[in-house]
């Protein structure tokens, strides 16, 4: 669903991500290529020695007369010889460290990015949470919503709240776990004498019982449907873990802010 399917200007204003944030990705896939050809001038060399030898040793098993044990030995060392590779990969290790940190930067300059544009609206106090590459913020005084998500092509939107929001609700989900313990006991076993120096310990009594107990844990959702006019209405989901008051605080808030609910 394309961000012009569901909204009007009127109702959704769509600003663009800061250039910043283009940036920092485009450095992700620069750093992979640096990886890459790092990884590379130590992988090819390593396949040449390796290939070399294995092949030479395959040459002479087989000369000695070993047809069927000679190619095995072969490539069985082939196989076992990758474990060789492994300490190689420290040659790469300042490209893989640089890649770890663009990755992660992209991040950092996202939440900054979409932090600076909350505070650039003049729009009164604000909240904010995010989830991964999502983002949603309620300007309380002015009953706003913003959305940074998929559904607005990750451009930030501000939504006029009283003309979009159609309901908003906390979902909970029970999750059960169960462990069982078996705890067993014996009976006596008696000793019967049967001669003169020997005896039989005769067979005894085994009881086993088993306990299982249950623990329920409960996550809570928040669901937010929004719809322009008679467009087609669409759902934005928002996860709190087990945090039921922070995911109701948000639902009264938003709530009162599309005038489902008296302040």
């Amino acid at each position: 669903m394309s961000a012009s399917d569901i909204a009007t200007p009127s109702h959704i204003s769509y600003f663009d991500i800061s250039p910043s944030v283009e940036q920092a990705r485009q450095q992700v896939p620069q750093a992979k290529e640096r990886l890459t050809r790092a990884e590379q001038r130590v992988f090819k060399p390593f396949m040449l020695v390796q290939n070399l030898v294995c092949g030479l040793l395959l040459i002479k098993w087989v000369l000695d007369g070993h047809y069927i044990a000679g190619p095995i030995f072969a490539i069985l060392l082939w196989c076992v010889s990758w474990l060789l590779f492994i300490p190689l990969g420290w040659f790469a290790r300042h490209e893989r460290r640089a890649l770890k940190q663009a990755e992660e930067n992209v991040g950092v300059v996202l939440h900054k990015a979409r932090t600076d544009f909350l505070a650039e609206q003049a729009l009164g106090p604000y909240r904010w949470i995010y989830r991964g590459d999502d983002m949603l913020g309620l300007f309380l005084e002015t009953a706003v919503l913003y959305l940074y998500s998929a559904q607005t092509h990750f451009h930030h939107a501000l939504i006029d709240v009283p003309n979009v929001v159609r309901q908003v609700r906390v979902d909970q989900a029970t999750h059960t776990f169960a462990t069982s313990n078996t705890h067993t006991t014996h009976g006596k076993r008696d000793v019967r004498a049967t001669g003169t120096h020997s005896s039989v310990i005769q067979a005894g009594h085994s009881n086993s019982t088993t306990y299982t107990s249950t623990s329920n844990t409960h996550t809570y959702t928040l669901q937010i449907q929004l719809q322009v006019e008679a467009q087609t209405p669409f759902w934005t989901t928002w996860s709190f873990g087990s945090d039921w008051q922070e995911a109701e605080n948000w639902r009264l808030q938003i709530a009162q802010a599309a005038g489902l609910e008296g302040r």
